[in-house]
């Protein structure tokens, strides 16, 4: 069974950290065993270098090399009775260059030769040490063990010669329990260091995991959401094109319906001529319907705008005013040569079209301008024109149908439009944000 990528990764690190702190241990136990060593035996090659060794050049008589080995103990011997007592480090032993024993501190020390090979090493080499804590390492051994064997070159200070060599046994059992008692510090530190590693490790990754399956929840959720925002927008599409087939159809039948029929009540009435009451023609009356209600239809049919630019769509919605009004309405227009998605491209046409039409309605549509620039990722549509204050309906909350329509359709896309008059000029400013909408 393969393990999931982040336990694997807690346990590789489990096992690094306690392989590190494993290291750490072994590190620091061997280099205190060595530093241990090592200050005994400069201990007892101080003793051998300051005590010791005089005895021996003294006894040797300067440092002749044609000494008996012999008379040389027992030269050693007389000297070594007039020391203080406690004054040596354990059993002593002097040993000829040739390898045989010229002097031993222990009384009754039978030890006869020496390899020669050790000697010449230790005359060579300098101070060397032993630490034999086993019996069976320790047989023929003066003491028993654990004990510590330092061997130390003695020279003749004059020729510099190696005249003999001092060994010295020192009884290592304090030295094995403060090593011991030491080292039991040491990996017992290391283990609390260890665990607390392993246990933030442990924390971390379960920290980690908690994180993981949050930010899974936290996937989950967002694509939820993006499933929603998408069905959103598809059913924003959907109203919006059923919202203007609705109006294409009632457009449809408004001129296929009652203008056919007034406009044939036009044709059969026009002998008629007889002024009403009031000074119009029935004729009069059906014209001026007709007009109103062709009005009415041109405005709730949509042009086909597939695949128009944003420049073309405000051009066509102006043309159209100005078929149906006579107007004439000036442009300055700063857009972009790209399509937007259907919904938004009815909304543009819309907004400019029931802008232009408060225009026409409230001030005949004297010095209409249209204003059209992208802003912040949107399209800006500014709409002006000349009015008369006293034909500007009073405000109402939202303002009046119109303009609650454009907010309407405005806010579908997160757009904002504001009307304001203000020294004879009305201005219309709407933003349709493009959001995800441009088509390159």
């Amino acid at each position: 069974m393969r393990l999931p990528r982040p336990l694997l990764v807690s346990i590789l690190t489990g096992l690094m950290v306690m392989g590190s702190m494993l290291w750490l241990g072994l590190f620091i136990t061997n280099s205190y065993r060595d530093l241990q060593l090592r200050a005994l035996a400069d201990a007892g090659g101080n003793y051998v270098d300051g005590l010791l060794a005089p005895m021996v050049v003294t006894a040797a008589g300067g440092g002749d090399a044609a000494t008996d080995p012999a008379d040389l103990g027992e030269r050693l011997t007389d000297l070594s009775r007039s020391l203080p007592q406690g004054e040596t480090l354990g059993v002593l032993r002097v040993w000829s260059p040739d390898g045989q024993l010229v002097f031993g501190s222990l009384e009754g020390d039978t030890a006869g030769t020496h390899d020669v090979d050790e000697i010449v090493e230790v005359a060579e080499g300098g101070i060397m040490w032993e630490l034999v804590l086993d019996e069976e390492e320790a047989e023929g051994a003066p003491i028993a063990a654990p004990f510590l064997e330092i061997y130390v070159p003695i020279r003749d200070e004059v020729s510099g010669r190696t005249i003999a060599v001092g060994e010295v046994y020192r009884d290592a059992t304090a030295l094995v329990r403060e090593r011991q008692r030491v080292e039991a510090a040491v990996w017992g530190g290391i283990g609390l260091a260890t665990l607390g590693l392993l246990l933030v490790l442990g924390l971390t990754a379960r920290q980690s995991a908690k994180l993981r399956a949050n930010l899974e929840r936290e996937r989950v959720v967002t694509a939820q959401n993006a499933r929603l925002r998408a069905e959103a927008e598809n059913a924003r599409t959907e109203v919006t094109l059923a919202n203007e087939m609705v109006l294409n159809v009632v457009g449809a039948e408004l001129h296929d319906g009652p203008i056919q029929t007034l406009a044939l009540g036009a044709l059969l009435s026009g002998t008629d001529q007889r002024p009403l009451p009031d000074g119009t023609s029935a004729l009069g009356l059906i014209g001026s319907a007709l007009r109103q209600l062709r009005s009415i239809s041109d405005g709730l049919i949509l042009p086909e705008l597939a695949d128009l630019t944003v420049t073309e769509i405000v051009k066509i919605a102006a043309r159209r005013h100005q078929d149906s009004t006579g107007r004439s309405v000036a442009l300055d227009l700063k857009l972009p040569s790209e399509a937007l998605d259907t919904p938004r491209r009815t909304c543009l046409f819309r907004v400019v079209q029931e802008g232009l039409r408060n225009a026409q309605r409230h001030a005949d549509g004297d010095g209409q301008e249209i204003r059209c620039w992208t802003e912040n990722d949107a399209i800006r549509i500014v709409i002006r024109n000349d009015v008369d204050p006293s034909r500007v309906p009073a405000k109402s909350p939202g303002g009046g149908l119109g303009l609650r329509g454009m907010r309407r359709r405005l806010d579908v896309f997160g757009g904002t439009l504001d009307f304001d008059v203000e020294n004879g000029r009305a201005t219309l400013d709407a933003t349709l944000p493009l959001g995800a909408s441009r088509r390159f």
